[in-house]
């Protein structure tokens, strides 16, 4: 299937828009600065909006700031932060995704929402594919000490530690000893 383009695109935007990820993509990026600037809304008047400047643009994308334009992802940028001050918000490393049926302007449209946590590390990212790896390890494990493994589990399941999951999954796949 060809690729299809949002008609937003058509009209030389200005700033990131839902149009410009993918369906359900989600970027991560580090907004580098923030300031207010007068922006056209709908091209018609000028409002004061928060602008972000971003380190990245989205995956075929060119990289375009970001109207931080109502108070969901002014508070995700508080939060990740630690500061309300926009001039505080420097260096802020951000997930950015699109929320569909937001009602703004009196109809229903897809918009762009910063979470309010910040992006995973690749010691996150690690530990997820390990623990995703080491689920599906134990579905296939057949050993008489699977009651043991999957209580041992349970007591690690919040853990972080990439070490630790390895040898986990170091355990499930290798063979269990024959009786």
């Amino acid at each position: 299937m060809s690729k299809k383009t949002p008609w937003q695109k058509t009209f030389d935007p200005h700033y990131l828009g839902s149009w410009s990820l993918e369906d359900n993509e989600v970027f991560n990026t580090v907004v580098i600065s923030c300031e207010l600037k007068e922006v056209t809304s709908n091209g018609k008047e000028f409002k004061e909006r928060i602008v972000a400047t971003l380190r990245d643009a989205p995956r075929n994308g060119i990289l375009l700031p970001m109207i931080i334009g109502n108070k969901d992802n002014a508070k995700a940028m508080q939060k990740l932060s630690g500061s309300q001050y926009i001039e505080d918000w420097k260096n802020i490393p951000v997930t950015i995704y699109v929320k569909k049926n937001i009602k703004a302007f009196g109809e229903l449209v897809d918009a762009l929402r910063i979470k309010d946590t910040p992006p995973p590390t690749d010691d996150a990212k690690r530990v997820a594919d390990l623990k995703a790896k080491v689920g599906a390890a134990f579905t296939a494990y057949i050993g008489d000490d699977k009651e043991d493994i999957q209580k041992e589990l349970g007591k690690i399941k919040s853990s972080t530690d990439v070490a630790l999951w390895e040898s986990h999954l170091k355990k499930l796949t290798a063979k269990p000893a024959a009786k």
